[in-house]
């Protein structure tokens, strides 16, 4: 039997984002800018995953 996994999303909670954009990139993993929410001080990266 197989299973199938229909991953939406991940998040990794940081307290220095361009700290963890740096990082991720020296891994080949590059984020794109995904907003900011005003309300709770928060900003985010965005990255896509395909098959």
């Amino acid at each position: 039997m197989t299973e199938t996994l229909n991953w939406d999303h991940t998040m990794v909670d940081v307290t220095k984002l361009q700290d963890a954009i740096d990082y991720f990139n020296s891994k080949g993993l590059a984020f794109t800018p995904g907003g900011h929410h005003e309300y709770w001080g928060t900003k985010k990266r965005t990255r896509l995953f395909r098959a």
